[in-house]
């Protein structure tokens, strides 16, 4: 499901690149968060990429579906502090590429206007209200991690630049990056009750305590206070 979704949270790369460990702004609609519950989860969406050669990024399926089970683990951890009550999954591939289209169409809604004017699309209103459930959670997660080689490398070059330049210029490679998205819908409302976004560069993606500490941070002053 690398295609448009992709491009957006590409989007949200440059508009957060001088952040380097923390969670944006909080979004929310008029929903109390104490009013947030019996929701469902949608499975994850993630875009895991590795770099081996220079600084291209090359999309890996393997560590996507590392990271997918590292989500659910982490999430299933965190136990009723979030109020997840079930889960949809075994959607068709149809179902799920117009689903990822109207979640892509909702966060560029996001991106180019406010907030409060997204409307939730058809395909996710329809699957919560098919299990009568008014709110629905999707985890997006994104990120990039290098080789032992690779970093070595960048870290050679880089040191190799400072020198040539008598230290004027150099370029410290990022040797990881973890983005990791949470959008809760409302079909009763028809719109979007939260969104937040967590960005940590230099942490390895699929490491558990890192993604854990995102997590923990996107629903700061949501779900908990602490």
């Amino acid at each position: 499901m690398k295609n448009k979704l992709h491009y957006v949270i590409i989007l949200f790369f440059l508009m957060y690149l001088t952040s380097c460990s923390t969670a944006t702004l909080m979004l929310t609609s008029k929903t109390k968060p104490n009013e947030v519950k019996d929701v469902q989860l949608f499975d994850p969406i993630c875009y895991m990429s590795l770099v081996s050669k220079g600084n291209k990024s090359i999309f890996s399926d393997s560590l996507s579906d590392k990271s997918k089970e590292l989500l659910l683990k982490i999430i299933h951890d965190f136990g009723e502090k979030i109020p997840i009550s079930g889960n949809i999954t075994s959607l068709n591939e149809k179902v799920k590429a117009k689903l990822e289209d109207e979640l892509y169409n909702m966060l560029k809604s996001n991106y180019e206007g406010t907030f409060s004017s997204i409307i939730l699309t058809p395909t996710i209103d329809s699957l919560l209200e098919s299990k009568g459930k008014q709110f629905g959670m999707f985890v997006i997660a994104s990120g990039f991690t290098r080789t032992e080689i690779n970093y070595s490398n960048q870290i050679t070059k880089s040191i190799g630049l400072k020198l040539l330049t008598g230290g004027v210029y150099t370029q410290v490679p990022i040797k990881a990056r973890s983005n990791v998205y949470i959008v809760i819908a409302d079909s009763k409302n028809n719109n979007l009750a939260f969104f937040r976004r967590s960005k940590i560069d230099g942490k390895e993606p699929l490491a558990e305590k890192v993604i854990k500490k995102q997590l923990n941070d996107v629903f700061k002053g949501y779900f908990w206070t602490k």
